[in-house]
């Protein structure tokens, strides 16, 4: 289907499926919108579908199955048609476009609908908006169709392989179920919103300016990965752990980190320069995941959680100004490098991406001051400053 003007698809399209080479689908191509109408269906039958404008490009109602749909927006947006169900269902799907993905807004929250379990997205200032209804994992995808001519013959047209999430605005990522998987590299100008219904997996460098990194169950940072925030960071598992490797970072330019996890918080190295870094754990430890260097750098440090921090024979190595915290088991052993001073630290803040794209701030309840550990544990607090002084001006009481 091309057209030089818009291209208004209103019915429904059926294909007969795949050829053998993998090739057949379907092509629509347009000089200025493509624009599915409410009710509107298209089914592939495992066949590819291609979708490219100059302006946007309104979908709904795509069942692509084992197929792939890949979407260009020259100069517009990738948009949701209107209706509440999936606009897309496709076994993985290529979006690139100069505008944005769905809608954000203060209150608009309207998200491209999809199920698809491999994703590459390129938007532009506009951002993006997508809500998965399954597992997805940033990955690699291209597309390849045969375009049928006006003379009845046809022709491959295809869209290169495209890796990761970029985006110049504001992405929101979200999964109702299943885990969010980081393959590729996200790069994000604007807030970052990922929210995974499981799991959030992180395999490959993230950089944002904002960013909130949300998960039912387990966030896990991998092997060699690099976190980046320009602005402030929120790691948050509201059932499990957060897992760092051991050759994994994570570094602020000088903004404020919130770590928060039901069980333990495994740290390699979480740099937050001249910002403070807040961590949190309802009944698990702050762990070391097994690094020689500091795991913890910043102007200020404070520790909430329901176990211990650190152990005797491993603790939590640091270089922090000030450092306040409250233990709910056993123990608290730190090691800072230079000089410290356990006293008040005031609520550590931090912007939260919210589902529609604006900020909200998450903060601690109250200051926090000096060091213990809750009644009836009794546990010990060992503070070593290493190459500095180590000034007190609050009660650390075991």
């Amino acid at each position: 289907v091309r057209s030089s003007g818009s291209v208004a698809l209103n019915g429904a399209i059926r294909l007969v499926g795949p050829d053998a080479a993998g090739e057949a689908g379907l092509n629509v191509e347009a000089g200025s919108t493509i624009a599915m109408t409410s009710g509107a269906t298209i089914s592939t039958q495992g066949s590819h579908a291609r979708f490219v404008a100059d302006g946007d490009i309104s979908l709904t109602g795509i069942s692509a199955g084992a197929g792939v749909v890949s979407v260009v927006s020259r100069t517009g947006s990738l948009l949701d048609s209107g209706e509440v169900r999936t606009d897309v269902q496709t076994s993985a799907m290529r979006i690139q476009v100069s505008g944005g993905v769905g809608r954000l807004g203060q209150g608009v929250d309207d998200a491209l609908e999809v199920h698809t379990p491999v994703l590459s997205l390129v938007s532009g200032q506009e951002g993006g908006n997508i809500l998965n209804s399954r597992a997805v994992e940033i990955g690699v995808v291209g597309a390849r169709v045969q375009a049928v001519d006006f003379s009845g013959g046809s022709q491959a047209v295809s869209d290169a392989d495209q890796a990761g999430l970029v985006s110049s605005g504001t992405a929101v990522l979200r999964t109702t179920a299943g885990d969010v998987v980081i393959s590729e590299t996200v790069d994000v100008e604007g807030g970052l919103k990922l929210a995974a219904g499981d799991r959030l997996v992180l395999n490959a460098d993230l950089e944002a300016a904002s960013a909130s990194l949300r998960a039912v169950n387990e966030v896990i940072i991998g092997a060699d990965v690099s976190i980046s925030a320009l602005g402030t960071l929120i790691i948050d598992s509201a059932s499990g752990a957060v897992t760092m490797d051991a050759s994994s970072s994570v570094t602020m330019a000088d903004g404020n980190a919130r770590v928060g996890a039901r069980n333990n918080i495994a740290i390699s190295r979480l740099d937050a320069g001249t910002g403070s870094v807040s961590l949190i754990s309802g009944s698990g430890s702050v762990v070391d995941a097994g690094v020689a260097t500091e795991n913890i750098l910043a102007a200020a440090l404070r520790v909430d959680v329901g176990a211990s921090v650190g152990s005797g024979a491993d603790p939590i190595e640091i270089e922090v100004g000030t450092l306040a915290g409250l233990v709910g088991g056993s123990s608290i052993y730190v090691e800072n490098s230079g000089a410290i001073v356990i006293g008040t630290i005031d609520p550590v803040e931090a912007n939260g991406v919210q589902d529609d794209g604006t900020l909200v701030v998450a903060a601690d309840s109250a200051t926090m001051t000096g060091l213990s550990t809750r009644a009836g544990s009794n546990g010990p607090i060992v503070v070593r400053a290493l190459g500095g002084s180590l000034t007190a001006d609050a009660a650390a009481a075991a």
